[in-house]
């Protein structure tokens, strides 16, 4: 075997086509199992000729065809990691919820936060707290409905947010043994300010 020429060791005449060369390794490494030895040898011989014919047409003692190039090895693409798709929040949310542009959460954010402040001042008399609902009340419709001009939106909103933040506190204050100076009405109307801080600021 290794006196044979790259001819011989394809099975092919020098004097064959480059379809001829093409053909007979194609058909010789489609009778060959995918690992078997001898499709190296097959290769070899086959880039051997290729070489060998590349270099007689820069000679110019050969013409060969254009397409012809040097044989190149199989590339296996690295196994693509299944691409995920992004988590994307439901249309609906897209429709109510919106990033606030930075002076509207300065804006809220100031409101709700002083009125907060001032519910959690200790030994609060519970007409103050009323009267810091009714303001949040007002600033959350106020807010909402400057953004997207619907006054019934903007109250339906609100109040749902003070309903759900009034038990909202009121359950996690009775969860609290000890309330210290703050009683749990104020804990109450500190979560009904903050879920009216929410609507006023992210909803549209």
């Amino acid at each position: 075997m290794a006196d044979q020429t790259p001819y011989e060791r394809l099975g092919v005449a020098e004097s064959a086509s480059f379809e001829e060369i093409q053909a007979t390794r194609d058909r010789r490494l489609a009778e060959l199992e995918p690992d078997s030895p001898q499709r190296t040898a097959i290769e070899t011989a086959y880039d051997a000729i290729l070489m060998e014919r590349l270099r007689l047409r820069q000679e110019g003692k050969i013409k060969v065809p254009e397409r012809i190039r040097f044989a190149e090895k199989p590339v296996t693409e690295p196994k693509k990691t299944p691409a995920f798709p992004t988590p994307t929040a439901p249309a609906w949310a897209g429709r109510l919820f919106d990033k606030p542009q930075p002076q509207e959460l300065l804006t809220s954010s100031v409101v709700f936060g002083s009125l907060m402040v001032v519910a959690l001042l200790p030994r609060l008399q519970p007409t103050v707290l009323q009267l810091l609902l009714v303001a949040g009340i007002g600033g959350s419709i106020w807010l909402v409905t400057r953004k997207e001009n619907h006054f019934g939106r903007a109250a339906l909103f609100s109040f749902v947010a003070l309903l759900i933040g009034l038990l909202l506190g009121t359950a996690i204050a009775g969860l609290i043994p000890v309330l210290g100076p703050l009683s749990a009405e104020q804990i109450a109307t500190a979560f009904a300010l903050l879920l009216l801080w929410a609507i006023a600021t992210f909803v549209h």
